[in-house]
């Protein structure tokens, strides 16, 4: 999945949330620039590998959010 990050950082082992469908899923690594790297920040075109999904099922317009993170914005 690749995109721009908003806020937070990303590194593997997150576990994390796809919405709109409330996947759980686990991040196994990130790219920014065209290279591994060990964390990527807000602000920076990043690209995530992620655990327990197929790429096929990820969609243009898919958000990825830290794990319960909106569920507990909107409480």
């Amino acid at each position: 999945m690749t995109g721009t990050l908003l806020r937070e950082a990303w590194r593997a082992g997150d576990e994390v949330e796809l919405l709109p469908e409330k996947l759980r899923l686990r991040v196994r690594g990130v790219q920014s620039g065209g290279k591994a790297t060990e964390r990527s920040a807000a602000g920076q075109r990043t690209a995530v590998n992620l655990a327990g999904i197929e790429h096929t099922a990820v969609k243009r317009g898919m958000v990825l959010a830290p794990r319960d993170d909106f569920a507990r914005r909107i409480e």
